[in-house]
């Protein structure tokens, strides 16, 4: 299979994306070859896959944008560990559909306090990156101003990413700007409790997200990733995971990532149900925001 370079695969089922190493530059971005290669590479490390990776590049020369999807398939699971990740699909389904039939209600009585709250949309919507660096639109209450800027999220980011350590509220690690003025004041609300994660339920019934699993990450984000953050990415993202009910053990960033890819390498049903009831005192006791 001919790639940009005009190389080829350097192990089946796999194409060497290496960056700058002889040959002009790549048609598309630094951070997304770098996400790509990090996958790849940590699946191949992992497991002798039976089917190769497929890579599919569009152009829109309208708007200058370049979109990359990867696929790749991994030999099947154990049986034991492919009933709990059925089960856990159940549990998705289960959860998902309970949660809009019984908070239906709080679902419009919060979208009317957000719309009176501040102008602007009830639900804020934004490209996240789920499950094999596949893009999906994440849905949330509207916690800030509208048309807020997002540099001092992607500021934070940065140095978090870079080893900065967190900010500690309530011995906790907080991983977003302390009081930050973007955020209305029915978003802090929204945000200690949680209650502005509610609409992913959606995202939960469209598979997009599952209720436990890593903190679905935003498209940026990719690009200030180490290479070995990148396996994280081999689950569904979750509303609630690991590091948020042990966000006391969490110093930095780093920390965060190695919570999730132990939630990964230790994934049962039993250990889903476990966070989700470890996430009720959390949102109880107010510890609930990123």
């Amino acid at each position: 299979m001919a790639i940009p370079d005009g190389k080829e695969p350097a192990a089946a089922g796999f194409v060497d994306l290496s960056i700058g190493r002889g040959g002009g530059p790549h048609p598309f971005g630094r951070g997304q070859l770098a996400h790509i290669a990090a996958y790849t590479a940590t699946l191949r490390a992992k497991h002798k896959t039976r089917e190769g990776a497929r890579i599919r590049m569009q152009s829109r020369s309208s708007k200058l944008e370049r979109s990359i999807s990867l696929e790749a398939q991994a030999p099947a699971a154990a049986p034991g560990r492919r009933l709990h990740y059925w089960l856990k699909d159940i549990l998705d389904l289960i959860i998902g559909v309970v949660a809009l039939v019984v908070f239906s209600p709080v679902l419009l009585i919060v979208a009317l306090a957000v719309k009176l709250d501040s102008p602007g949309p009830a639900i804020f919507k934004q490209k996240r990156i789920g499950k094999d660096g596949n893009e999906f639109t994440v849905w949330k209450f509207r916690s800030m101003y509208v048309n807020a800027d997002d540099r001092p999220h992607r500021e934070a980011m940065k140095k978090l990413v870079e080893g900065e350590p967190a900010a500690r509220v309530n011995g906790q690690g907080f991983f977003k700007p302390v009081d930050d003025p973007r955020v209305t004041r029915l978003g802090k609300f929204l945000r200690a409790t949680g209650l502005d994660e509610l609409p992913q339920v959606f995202n939960i019934l469209r598979r997009e997200m599952s209720v436990v699993g890593p903190r679905p990450a935003i498209p940026y984000e990719l690009e200030l990733y180490k290479e070995w953050h990148h396996r994280r990415l081999a689950v569904r993202p979750g509303v609630t995971g690991l590091w948020q009910v042990r966000r006391h053990d969490t110093q930095n960033f780093d920390d965060v990532i190695r919570l999730d890819l132990e939630y990964i390498d230790s994934f049962s049903i039993w250990l889903d149900l476990k966070i989700i009831l470890l996430t009720f005192p959390m949102i109880l006791f107010r510890r609930w925001t990123f």
